[in-house]
Order: C-alpha cells, then structure tokens, then sequence
C-alpha cells in the first residue's frame, strides 16, 4: 500500500507521503512511536515517553544545574533530585520546567570535545 502511495501522483497521496515523511517517521526514529497530536496517551505510553525524555535530559544536566533549579524554584535539592527520580509528587510540575529549561539551555550549548570539527579546529588553533 505505501508502495503506490508513493509512487502516486495524486494530491492526496502526496498530502499523505508529505505527513507520513515529515511527521510519522521522524517521530518513530526519534521515539519509536508516533502519537497523532490531541490524543490521548495511555499510562504506558506516558510513563515511557517520560523515561525517554528524562534520559534525554539527564545527558545535559549535571549537579551544578539541581542547585540552579533548587535555588530558582525554592525547593531543596534533595526535592529536585526526587524529581530527577521521578520519586515525587505534589509540587513537581515547577521543579520539571525549569529542570527542562536548563537541560534545553546545556543541549544548545554543549560543544563535544571529541567530534572530528572540534578537535581539527583546536588541531588549528595550535599550529
């Protein structure tokens, strides 16, 4: 079936190869699965869509950053590591932005000393 959508030359079929490219796929390669927006995700699906992302996020953050958010938040750092957790409750949701917001503000600015353009650039710079 994907096959002769593909290859149609139909409005609806491109409108269809357009959506399934550009939204369907990326999503499976990034999550493994594709939500369609608005819908409602079961408790599996959220718990592991909250696993993904906190293992994301724990790439950027580091124990210097759960003080930043404690300081910013109010909460103890003791909390924000519950949070880190996923071992609290309550109050959570202010400690999970600006959790994201540092590890969004890390990922932007994270430079990997071991990609082969750092490691020429420095190579160059110390010649």
């Amino acid at each position: 079936m994907y096959a002769l959508i593909f290859q149609s030359r139909k409005p609806q079929a491109r409108a269809f190869r357009k959506w399934v490219t550009g939204e369907v796929l990326p999503s499976l390669r990034k999550y493994g699965y594709y939500v369609a927006p608005g819908a409602q995700l079961t408790d599996e699906q959220r718990e592991e869509l909250e696993r993904v992302m906190m293992g994301r996020m724990l790439r950027y953050l580091s124990r210097r950053d759960y003080i930043q958010v404690a300081r910013r938040t109010g909460y103890p750092v003791w909390y924000v590591q519950r949070v880190v957790a996923g071992q609290a409750g309550g109050h959570a949701g202010s400690v999970m932005l600006a959790l994201q917001e540092r590890a969004l503000k890390n990922c932007r600015e994270y430079v990997d000393p071991l990609s082969e353009a750092r490691m020429t650039s420095v190579i160059e710079q110390l010649s």
